[in-house]
């Protein structure tokens, strides 16, 4: 029975200590756990400043800021008409472009080429050289070519055809409409000129009256300005120069006649008989100058 008895308080001082074994192990545990928590907390706070420091670094210098926009440049207009002329067919193009960026570095090229309406390829006609171009600068060039053949023309102008100053864009190009051209000389002569009569005016003077014929004997359509100077004989005297010349504009198809009337004012009372020539300067350089002048009969009172 004592046996027994010392057994069970023996079985009862063991649970204890395993209590306490128990105990102390689970403190242990608890005691690592804390600082696990705390060193992790520290590696964040940690992590968090070295981003916090990477985000506050200064820029990288040597990086020039960009102030402004880049050059835009573009070809804004390109207008084509007709010029009278010692060709075929004469043609003044006119391009106009502007930079609506900032200047450019350097100068600046622009290309203008043609074609026919029904010719694919664009063929080269000349490259225009510009200064650099400022910040909304307009700038404008234009020239004549010459052509032998009629036909729709078109014309194409490239600013910055090497893309150096900018990327490609639609708007550096423009290309005309294609409008159609005769091609011709126009050759302006005077055919007849004709005194119609004399009238004293009261005034140490008299003026006198006639009409001119004027055909253009060209190929091509005579759109242009003429000066006409007159020169008369009055009373069996020598020709002097009465009108040194008024321009007048003509606008004559090939073979046309236009017929103008003029006057003169010859300085005597009573002209008996009168002879006057005109000399024809047009403003365009003709194909022949032998239809230029031409003399009337005398005229007698």
């Amino acid at each position: 029975m004592r046996r027994s008895s010392f057994s069970r308080v023996g079985g009862i001082t063991d649970s204890r200590k395993g209590v306490s074994r128990a105990a102390s192990v689970g403190g242990t545990i608890k005691r690592q756990l804390v600082v696990s928590i705390a060193m992790l907390s520290i590696a964040q706070l940690a992590l968090a400043q070295t981003a916090l420091q990477v985000r506050e670094r200064p820029p990288v210098q040597g990086i020039a800021p960009l102030f402004g926009p880049a050059p835009d440049l573009r070809v804004t207009r390109v207008l084509v008409s007709k010029v009278e002329c010692n060709e075929p067919l004469c043609l003044r193009v006119r391009v106009e472009i502007r930079n609506l960026g900032e200047g450019t570095k350097g100068p600046i090229d622009v290309r203008l080429s043609y074609k026919t309406k029904y010719e694919a390829p664009w063929m080269q006609l000349e490259t225009f050289h510009f200064a650099a171009q400022a910040h909304n600068h307009d700038t404008a060039v234009q020239k004549l070519f010459s052509f032998r053949e009629s036909g729709d023309y078109c014309f194409l102008a490239e600013i910055d055809p090497g893309n150096v100053a900018q990327p490609a864009a639609v708007t550096k190009s423009r290309a005309s409409d294609c409008q159609h051209y005769d091609a011709g000389i126009p050759d302006p002569a005077a055919r007849r000129i004709r005194v119609s009569r004399c009238q004293h005016d009261n005034i140490n003077a008299s003026h006198c009256f006639g009409d001119l014929e004027v055909q253009n004997v060209g190929d091509g359509k005579l759109d242009g300005t003429i000066k006409v100077e007159f020169e008369c004989a009055a009373n069996g005297q020598s020709f002097r120069k009465l009108v040194s010349g008024f321009d007048t504009h003509y606008k004559l198809q090939p073979n046309e006649i236009s017929n103008r009337g003029w006057v003169v004012t010859v300085d005597s009372k009573d002209v008996e008989t009168l002879r006057c020539r005109a000399t024809l300067t047009p403003s365009f350089r003709e194909r022949s100058s032998a239809n230029n002048a031409i003399g009337s009969d005398l005229w007698h009172k």
